[in-house]
């Protein structure tokens, strides 16, 4: 058991030292291994997030994958960025819609039916696909939006 954690240890510590290795020393994620594909996904959201700031669009992602894009940008979307049902307070899913119908000039991105998905509310995401214009979508997810 000793053996095989060292050997584990030696190789992660190789992985992350000497082969290129997406996240520098400074990065939120300094120490996760992550695919090519998650990387580049990653890096995806995170330019669309950054680009409709800029043009004064707010972006909120309903998913347990939120915090990938997130916690790299320094934003917090409260209950809307891990909205399990555990997370989601007194008020539960009928609060959170309460909150989303409270929301102008935002983009919701979504899971795209068939994503695999934890513990996301189903009643909230119905929500939003019967009560909003999906306008487009951006790898894993459809975008909707909040005039």
């Amino acid at each position: 058991l000793a053996i095989s954690s060292l050997l584990l240890l030696t190789d992660y510590i190789i992985k992350i030292t000497y082969i290129d290795y997406p996240f520098k020393n400074n990065h939120p994620y300094k120490g996760m291994l992550i695919s090519a594909e998650n990387y580049q996904e990653m890096q995806e959201i995170c330019n669309y997030i950054k680009e409709n700031n800029a043009n004064g669009i707010n972006v909120k992602i309903l998913s347990h994958r939120s915090m990938w894009y997130l916690i790299q940008l320094h934003q917090f979307n409260g209950e809307m960025d891990l909205p399990f049902y555990g997370n989601l307070g007194k008020d539960g899913e009928d609060g959170l819609i309460e909150n989303i119908q409270k929301l102008e000039n935002t983009k919701i991105l979504i899971l795209k039916e068939g994503e695999k998905r934890f513990q996301e509310s189903k009643k909230v995401e119905n929500y939003i696909r019967q009560s909003y214009e999906k306008v487009e979508e951006i790898s894993s997810f459809d975008v909707y939006y909040i005039k």
